[in-house]
């Protein structure tokens, strides 16, 4: 995907890059904000899409709520908290074989998952 240099993508990009909060929307805007503060939500919304469709950053639907937005492209996994709505990455290939045996069972010849963990994270889990 080629298009011309943005300021407001890179500096969307270098965040996304430097943090490991899984952040929305949302907070995105309100990070770049303080660096471009004419930026709009708008086109927050605009380069975030521009970014994953080029495979720049992963967008992570979560069940209840908004998208989260990642800047490791890595093959990982993520746990997410079902009470504070925390996601953590997880980096160990837990299922070697789980790709091949999807498409032997399937009859795919190429195969990938996105494999997403529910639980508590440890402030959560030490609250109750």
């Amino acid at each position: 995907m080629q298009e011309r240099y943005s300021r407001q993508r890179e500096a969307i990009l270098s965040y996304l890059k430097s943090t490991k909060i899984h952040p929305s929307a949302e907070t995105v805007y309100l990070q770049i904000k303080k660096d471009i503060p004419n930026i709009s939500l708008g086109t927050v919304y605009r380069n975030l899409a521009w970014l994953r469709e080029s495979g720049d950053i992963i967008q992570i639907s979560m069940p209840e709520g908004a998208e989260r937005y990642d800047g490791e492209t890595r093959q990982h996994h993520h746990i997410m908290c079902t009470s504070c709505g925390r996601v953590d990455d997880i980096f160990e290939d837990l299922i070697p074989l789980l790709d091949y045996k999807a498409g032997v069972l399937s009859g795919y010849t190429s195969v990938g998952h996105n494999l997403h963990f529910n639980g508590l994270c440890p402030d959560c889990a030490g609250k109750s």
